[in-house]
């Protein structure tokens, strides 16, 4: 069950007789219901709007204002009422006036605010400030409960606007892939026909969940529903971002990086990513290395990692029984340059002979039953192909129909003493896990642009125990920061 946390309450009083300032607080302390109030005073409109503004960037705003008519015109009361409207409509409003003002009512409604005024004569009857107080404290709480309803939505409903975003640059990223096509009209066709499929089935099945959670009547249900939705999404942007990552290569838009690779670690984080899907699948995954093959090489290490994840997954996925194997050497490549060789070997059904040639083109697979049956965009062994290629290394398979397969690839890299602290530090930064439960209630400033990105980063950051704040511009920053 959810636990409902209400801050304290917090009260404006609009007064330039600082003489009733006691009387405030006597009739809000003698009305209080339990609740926590936290009053302030403001001695004129301008300094009451500024210290609203103030309540509304701290993300905790005035709830009540009292405005005190007997020390201001009617005309300047009105048009206070007015401006607080129209800035801070879910402010609550109320008029103190004397016993004998009478046309306040007439005023009210004439106003256009009528819905959010009430009026109070003084001096204060405790009886209408407890009556107050019961209602705001009754609204305050149905306030709350509100959000949290809302903030359990709005991770759910983010996520759902950015994968629709996701697919509609995909669709686009496809449509002019089609028109530039000058080779292959057939394998662009059939590539057209399964990434649609590929992607309309994971959408289907999150709109769908999405529903169903709207109309749960359990937490349990809920949860199951989530989970689907969770799964679907990821494997979603696994295959957008195959799409981009492709685009990205075609266009020459993908930088390497030339610094010291941690091996030992890369290999660790292959496993250990491939092995849920391994397990699942009663495989045995194995690793190996030979006794000549450095620890550090010098390389983009994510690059790298991406090569063995397409090509360990691939593997994974058309092995039914039997194991998946990573072998590591260092042959002596072309030239006599030294170089570093991965080995991928299952037990899979192979691919027969007319077929390799294809593997490694984009939006290919064996053949067409294979992507009835495993899906895919058949992008990954082409990425991995020119990822090896923008490396200055090779890439190759061997593979006979019902033995299994080995696809392998050399990447030449030059000698790397041990790395300097700058490295280690780079190399820790990278490869170690973040752990936030060592990091708790930091202020921290959100500039983003974009509504429900904002949602999503209050929603993690203040669940985490952080207090936040954003804007829309980073030149509005600085004076947020300055604050």
């Amino acid at each position: 069950m959810d636990i409902i946390t209400q801050k304290d309450i917090r009260i404006l009083v609009i007064t330039s007789n600082e003489s009733i300032h006691s009387d405030f607080k006597a009739a809000l302390d003698e009305g209080s219901i339990g609740e926590n109030y936290t009053v302030d005073f403001a001695s004129n409109m301008p300094e009451a709007l500024e210290m609203a503004e103030e309540a509304m960037l701290e993300n905790h705003p005035y709830q009540l204002a009292f405005i005190n008519a007997q020390t201001l015109t009617k005309r300047d009361a009105l048009e206070t009422v007015g401006q607080i409207g129209r800035e801070y409509p879910e402010l609550q409003v109320i008029i103190c006036t004397s016993h004998s003002d009478t046309s306040w009512k007439e005023k009210i409604g004439q106003s256009g605010w009528s819905d959010k005024l009430l009026t109070l004569t003084l001096p204060f009857d405790n009886f209408e400030v407890k009556q107050i107080l019961f209602s705001l404290s009754e609204k305050n709480l149905l306030r709350n409960q509100l959000d949290q309803m809302k903030g359990r939505q709005t991770k759910l409903t983010t996520r759902i606007t950015q994968l629709q975003e996701n697919l509609q640059q995909a669709e686009e990223h496809g449509e002019k892939m089609k028109k530039a096509a000058e080779r292959g009209p057939k394998f662009l066709g059939r590539y057209l026909a399964n990434i649609s499929h590929e992607i309309r089935t994971p959408l289907n099945a999150i709109i769908g969940f999405s529903d169903g959670i709207l109309q749960a009547n359990s937490i349990e249900t809920v949860g199951k529903h989530a989970q689907v939705i969770l799964n679907e999404s990821e494997h979603l942007l696994r295959l957008i971002n195959e799409m981009l990552d492709h685009a990205k290569i075609e266009a020459g838009k993908i930088d390497l990086e030339n610094r010291p690779v941690d091996l030992l670690w890369l290999l660790e984080s292959v496993v250990s990513s491939s092995s849920v899907l391994a397990k699942n699948k009663e495989l045995k995954l194995n690793v190996s290395k030979e006794s000549n093959v450095p620890q550090y090489i010098t390389g983009d290490s994510l690059r790298i990692r991406q090569i063995l994840m397409n090509l360990v997954n691939n593997a994974v996925k058309f092995t039914e029984h039997g194991s998946v194997s990573i072998h590591v050497e260092a042959p002596v490549l072309e030239e006599g340059q030294t170089g570093v060789r991965f080995s991928i070997t299952d037990t899979g059904m192979g691919i027969a002979k007319d077929k390799q040639e294809m593997i490694f083109e984009s939006f290919t697979q064996a053949d067409v039953s294979t992507t009835r049956k495993f899906g895919g965009t058949g992008l990954g062994t082409s990425i991995s192909k020119q990822l090896v290629e923008m490396m200055g290394g090779q890439i190759g398979l061997e593979s006979e129909p019902g033995n299994g397969s080995t696809f392998w690839f050399d990447i030449p890299y030059d000698e790397c003493e041990e790395p300097t602290e700058d490295d280690q530090l780079a190399l820790v930064s990278e490869h170690r896990e973040f752990e936030p439960e060592h990091v708790k209630n930091i202020h921290i400033l959100i500039v983003e642009d974009y509504e429900p990105n904002q949602d999503v980063a209050k929603l993690h950051l203040e669940n985490s125990g952080h207090t936040c704040r954003y804007c829309v511009q980073w030149t509005r920053s600085r004076g947020y920061v300055r604050k």
